[in-house]
């Protein structure tokens, strides 16, 4: 009669620590002094496994950390479209409108950097000339090449990533570094928006112009109140003395008499 032999594997201890959790103790981050968990020696486990629960909590941090932050510098102009231009410029620029901006996301696309762009300066042409009615949602904004960021092909595409990446400075390295650069953008004001911006400045200069020339013609009208009055003014009749009567040959005649008596 054939007996069957059961395989037996080793014998493996289980751990009294993992039947109780409450019996292990879990260590204080703040504390100087870490508690390990009270295992048998028999289980495996040594004094260092008591810091699982702060290297667990550090590559928690770590792997949930933004990346360093990749920023670029924006200088943005306002210009207008016709007029002499300056240069190599396209557009002439008009009012120093100039601003600048720091810490700009660099994976930013072209409507986000337009956005900004129209939110930084529109207030700005408009306060040029408050009188006016200008309007904000005509601006486009350009970039140095003169191209529209409002017509971009890919409007999701990182517009000015790319241009910040170089290659590593390793030998035969094939990453790229990121470096960050200052840009440039336009805040142009169309030709035709423009045109009626100057004829409302002509039309405000003639009203100033007819204004002035009215008053000066009603002042010309009204009397001289600074004007001397007919009765003090000094006539020739009036000023008829003994002294201007009398001619100096009287008067030389008159003083030889006076000698001779003497």
């Amino acid at each position: 009669m054939a007996v069957a032999i059961q395989a037996r594997g080793p014998d493996v201890h289980t751990p009294s620590a993992w039947q109780k959790p409450g019996n292990v103790a879990r260590p204080l981050h703040n504390s100087s002094q870490i508690v390990s968990p009270a295992f048998p020696p028999v289980s495996g486990y040594a004094q260092h496994h008591g810091l699982y629960y702060g290297q667990q909590d550090r590559w928690m941090n770590q792997a949930y950390r933004s990346p360093p932050s990749e920023t670029i510098t924006l200088e943005i102009s306002a210009l207008h479209e016709g007029g002499p231009r300056k240069g190599r410029m396209r557009g002439t620029p008009f009012g120093s409108i100039c601003e600048g901006m720091k810490d700009i996301d660099a994976r930013a696309t072209a409507p986000e950097l337009a956005a900004l762009a129209l939110a930084k300066i529109s207030s700005k042409v408009t306060a040029f000339c408050p009188q006016f009615e200008w309007t904000p949602s005509e601006f486009v904004v350009r970039d140095s090449s003169w191209v529209d960021l409002s017509s971009a092909p890919n409007p999701m595409q990182l517009y000015f990533y790319n241009d910040c990446l170089h290659p590593g400075m390793c030998k035969n390295a094939r990453s790229m570094v990121f470096k960050s650069k200052q840009f440039t953008l336009f805040v142009v004001v169309p030709e035709a928006q423009w045109r009626r911006y100057e004829n409302y400045v002509d039309k405000l200069a003639e009203e100033a112009m007819a204004a002035a020339e009215a008053e000066q013609s009603v002042s010309l009208c009204r009397p001289n109140s600074l004007s001397v009055p007919a009765s003090t003014l000094v006539t020739a009749s009036s000023f008829n003395t003994s002294a201007a009567a009398r001619p100096l040959s009287y008067d030389i005649a008159t003083h030889e008499v006076g000698l001779s008596l003497s």
